[in-house]
């Protein structure tokens, strides 16, 4: 079994890698991929310096009141407001139209926030019970915002959510990963490094890292309301 997560942990490796590549490709395309290269270059930065800092993001979230959760819910909400700052100047710095949420920043964060501060909420409930690695981390941030940006903004923005643009939002997959990093890595970089709670079946504890997605249906059911 050691073998074959090494394997896989190559695998993901070289599929980020790949997706760097094209990133940086997308640089000298139109505006709104030059937005999203911007965006994309700038999450992963960000997480980098969240991982050489992790020193002092395990003293702050370590120690203290309010408790760790608090701070973990703090940390992950910091990086996702970042995360919407940093598309939002990349398309003003671009020209682009139609990558961040909203051309107001402010009406962009009243809209976003929400939906991932209930993320990272429920994301602490999970990963304090399992403790998941942090590759595994990252990949479920890519899940998340498939179903966040891919599924309901599709939704959003008129789709129809059909094989082939499901088959497109796999392709995005591992920008997906790259962008929502600083949301829930530096978080989980600074928690403490307690075992789980108690073991669990695999199949188990990968249901349960999907719970994180279950605020999509109140926080999808408002947006549509206010905006649909």
């Amino acid at each position: 079994m050691r073998f074959r997560l090494g394997y896989i942990a190559i695998f993901v490796i070289l599929l980020l890698a790949a997706n760097a590549v094209l990133q940086l490709l997308a640089l000298f395309r139109e505006p709104e991929a030059q937005t999203v290269a911007i965006g994309y270059f700038t999450c992963a930065v960000t997480s980098l310096l969240c991982w050489l800092g992790r020193g002092s993001l395990q003293r702050f979230m370590r120690t203290g009141q309010p408790g760790e959760g608090w701070r973990f819910l703090l940390v992950g909400s910091l990086g996702a407001a970042w995360v919407e700052t940093a598309f939002w100047a990349a398309e003003k710095l671009t020209g682009a139209v139609g990558v961040a949420a909203n051309p107001n920043l402010l009406i962009d964060l009243l809209v976003t926030m929400p939906w991932y501060i209930a993320m990272v909420g429920v994301f602490w409930l999970v990963y304090r019970r399992y403790r998941y690695t942090w590759m595994a981390v990252a990949l479920l941030g890519g899940l998340y915002e498939l179903g966040a940006d891919g599924i309901l903004g599709g939704l959003l923005g008129g789709n129809a959510i059909n094989a082939q643009y499901l088959l497109q939002l796999c392709f995005y997959y591992f920008t997906f990963v790259v962008v929502y990093s600083p949301m829930l890595l530096p978080a989980v970089w600074g928690a403490s490094e307690a075992k789980p709670v108690a073991p669990a079946p695999v199949g188990w504890k990968a249901l349960a890292a999907l719970a994180p997605l279950l605020p999509l249906v109140p926080y999808g059911l408002v947006v549509i309301g206010l905006f649909g």
